[in-house]
Parts: C-alpha cells; sequence; structure tokens
C-alpha cells in the first residue's frame, strides 16, 4: 500500500481566494471577502486525481488473475489509495471521519482485489465503487463547508462545490440508484437558496448532511439487492448497508426510536446474509428490508 506521504506533496497556486475576513454576526457568517495568498491545489483537481486513479484501477483489475503481483495493477491501486488519502485528509470532527472514509474505502477495493485474482469482477461492482467515492466526496463537501463558515472562511465557492459533487454522484448513479437523482434536486434548491443570502450558519448545512446520509440508506440497501440477486455476492456491499445506517443514526442524535429500527434491520441484514449463503434468497425477502426502512425514515424526520 502506498505510503501517506504521497499525499502530502501538493503543488502550490496563487488563487484569489475567500479568506478568514469575513464579518461574524450573531445571525451567521457573512461570504467572505476575496483575498490573495497561497493555497494548495483546489479540490476539484485531487478531486479529478481521483476518479482518474479510479478509472486505471478499473480498466487493470477486471480481469480474473489481477493482482499486485503484476506491476501494472500495483501501480494503478497505489495511485488510487494515495489519491483518495489525498482526497479526505482534510476531513476532521465529521461523521464519519476522514480517517474512517479512507478506511471504508481502502477496505472496499482490498476486498475487490482480492477477488480479482480467482473471478473477473463484474462492472457493476466497480460502479458501485465510484458511487462510493462520490457519495463521500459529497459528504466531504458538505463538511468542509460546515467547518468554513464556522470559522468565518465560508465562501459561494464553498457552496458550489456540494452541488458540484451531488450533480456527479447522482450522473453516475442514475441508471440504478434514482434516489440519488431526486436528492440533487432538493440539495441544489436549497444550496441555491443560502447562496442568495447575506449571512450563513454552519448549522444550516447540517439538514443537508443528514439528507445525503438518510438517502445513502435507501440506496446502499438498492444495491445491496440489486447485486445479490443478480449474484454478484460480496462483504462490502452488506458493510456499506451497514455503515449507512450507523451513520444516518449517529447525525440525528441516536433517538430511542430509530436506535430500535437499527436493531431491526441489522438483523434482517444479517437473516437475508444467511439467505444468500444457503442459496435460498429471493426477491421477496427483499420487502422488509424496504418496509423498515422507510418506517426508519419517517421516524428520522420527527
Amino acid at each position: 500500500m502506498a505510503s501517506d506521504g504521497a499525499s502530502r506533496h501538493h503543488t502550490m497556486k496563487t488563487l484569489p481566494i475567500f479568506a478568514a475576513l469575513a464579518v461574524l454576526t450573531t445571525t451567521g457568517v457573512v461570504h467572505a471577502a476575496p483575498v490573495t495568498c497561497q493555497v494548495p491545489v483546489q479540490a476539484v483537481d485531487i478531486d479529478t486525481r481521483v476518479d482518474n486513479a479510479l478509472e486505471k484501477f478499473r480498466t487493470r483489475a477486471s480481469n480474473a488473475g489481477a493482482s499486485l503481483a503484476d506491476p501494472a495493477v500495483k501501480e494503478a491501486y497505489d495511485e488510487l489509495i494515495a489519491s483518495l488519502r489525498a482526497a479526505y485528509a482534510a476531513m476532521a470532527n465529521t461523521t464519519p471521519t476522514a480517517q474512517t472514509i479512507r478506511t471504508r474505502l481502502s477496505e472496499a477495493i482490498n476486498d475487490l482485489l482480492a477477488r480479482a485474482q480467482k473471478i473477473a469482477i463484474d462492472q457493476a461492482e466497480f460502479r458501485a465503487l465510484q458511487i462510493d467515492i462520490l457519495n463521500h466526496r459529497v459528504r466531504n463537501a458538505v463538511n468542509q463547508a460546515m467547518y468554513a463558515y464556522k470559522t468565518g472562511a465560508g465562501t459561494i465557492e464553498d457552496l458550489k462545490r456540494i452541488q458540484r459533487a451531488m450533480t456527479q454522484a447522482a450522473d453516475a448513479a442514475k441508471a440504478d440508484l434514482p434516489e440519488l437523482s431526486e436528492l440533487r434536486a432538493k440539495v441544489n434548491a436549497r444550496i441555491d437558496e443560502l447562496i442568495a443570502r447575506a449571512t450563513v450558519l454552519a448549522t444550516d448545512l447540517e439538514p443537508i448532511d443528514q439528507d445525503i446520509a438518510a438517502t445513502s440508506v435507501k440506496a446502499w440497501s438498492k444495491v445491496l439487492e440489486n447485486h445479490t440477486l443478480a449474484k454478484i455476492y460480496n462483504d462490502t456491499d452488506w458493510n456499506r448497508s451497514k455503515n449507512a445506517i450507523n451513520d444516518h443514526l449517529v447525525l440525528v442524535g441516536n433517538p430511542t426510536n430509530l436506535a430500535d429500527i437499527q436493531k431491526r434491520l441489522m438483523r434482517i441484514l444479517d437473516g437475508l446474509k444467511a439467505k444468500v449463503i444457503a442459496g435460498t434468497i429471493t426477491p421477496a425477502d427483499f420487502e422488509s428490508l424496504k418496509t423498515e426502512i422507510t418506517a426508519y425514515a419517517r421516524a428520522a424526520v420527527k
């Protein structure tokens, strides 16, 4: 695996940015005024680096027998891991944390590569990995914007980055997850409202973070269902579903009724996994999961 040091080398550019000259008020943070200073390469450059590395990894790790023993596969793997470390290095005090995101994505990539040594990986798995990365990119953008506004350095560009990331995620998943297209419309409308304001509070972005987390619960359960019924079995799908449930529970404050539903969801997921292993899974088996997720979503907004 590549060293963390690879993610610390950033090309420096002189760019007009909005910095901590913002006026702090009792109602929020005014969009900061522009100044010129030295800053690292913009987030969009890091995002492009991740996208390019993911595509290289997909092309080199798809075929059966792919492993780190192949220099071309190892190069693509190292680039992808290093780019993800760089992309999520700035997140702190978030749910999930930067370290958690890096660990989850690395584990998903490692699981995929481990199975590639024996079988050809279905392209649906690479699409799921892409959606996973893009979903976390949206969360990253929201959390960085929240931090910026909390410190008085929030800018309209911070808000627009959320829109760009949300659009990327929805476009990548439009064939499989229409829920993300619905979320894109909701998030973009909310961001437009905030851009039009004179002042913005970090807390104004919290509902967006919660909506993204709630949609992830539905989205990953759908991916799990699609893959399972298509006989694309892997532990990563189950982990994504469970992680999404746990993340959302934390963001909505862990109320008792949601905690009870969470336990039922986990039991359902474990039961479904047992049926997959036994070879007895059917489309009807996913109905109880859908019902509980609907109840979970309703309880979360109360």
